[in-house]
């Protein structure tokens, strides 16, 4: 199952090299593919020529979810997987089922630290695919690594995969210090595909006036020294 997450940011500070409008960060999870170990690290890619960010998957198995709660978990292999359609992303390595997805009782999670100290996401959301009729998935959140934590949300599809945005009260975009997200699987099995995160880049206009500026102070100092010679 596939569901691709889109987070809308808000611009902290202003690299060089960075266009105007939006730039988007991109993260793929389809590649490295195969039984992985229990972690692994994935790099984005962006349009807009700004540093990349580095996000690292971990995955987790053999948890005990009760209401709002999932815990008990241990580490387990993660696998890429990259059989084209919607059957291409992160999943579990020892799914019952032999599809290597994430099943019931397993979930991904992702250490977004890097993410939201470079660009501090305010809102989004996330896609996933293969997600059958008879399927949902939720979303988790906790402040450390190593247990999914509490509940945040649950959702199905009517087709194979869904956007959930992650803004107002769907499910929320309070995320707080709990920068450790998790998805999992209530019924079947489902992939996490790709994340992708939004910033409004500042306008070249922008950049022009602050030279102009900075310019206009130095010519200013400039003269003042001669004057005082």
């Amino acid at each position: 199952m596939k569901y691709r997450l889109a987070l809308g940011v808000a611009v902290l500070g202003m690299g060089a090299g960075i266009q105007a409008g939006t730039i988007t960060y991109t993260w793929n999870f389809d590649n490295p593919t195969g039984t992985l170990g229990t972690s692994q690290t994935y790099t984005s890619t962006n349009n807009g020529g700004a540093p990349n960010i580095t996000i690292t998957a971990y995955g987790l198995g053999g948890c005990t979810v009760n209401d709002s709660k999932a815990s008990g978990c241990s580490a387990t292999d993660l696998y890429g997987k990259n059989a084209g359609g919607s059957e291409q992303g992160l999943g579990i390595a020892n799914d019952p089922s032999g599809d290597h997805e994430i099943y019931d009782g397993t979930f991904v999670q992702l250490d977004l630290t890097n993410l939201f100290h470079a660009i501090a996401p305010v809102a989004g959301s996330i896609t996933i695919d293969s997600v059958q009729s008879n399927e949902y998935f939720t979303f988790w959140l906790n402040s450390t690594q190593g247990q999914p934590g509490s509940y945040l949300y649950q959702g199905t599809s009517s087709g194979s995969s869904a956007v959930v945005t992650l803004s107002g009260n769907n499910p929320g975009s309070n995320l707080g210090g709990d920068l450790f997200f998790s998805v999992g699987a209530g019924e079947g099995n489902i992939l996490l595909s790709t994340i992708s995160a939004s910033v409004n880049a500042p306008e070249p206009a922008s950049f022009a006036l602050v030279g102009l500026a900075l310019a206009g102070v130095g010519i200013a100092r400039r003269k003042r020294g001669l004057r005082n010679r």
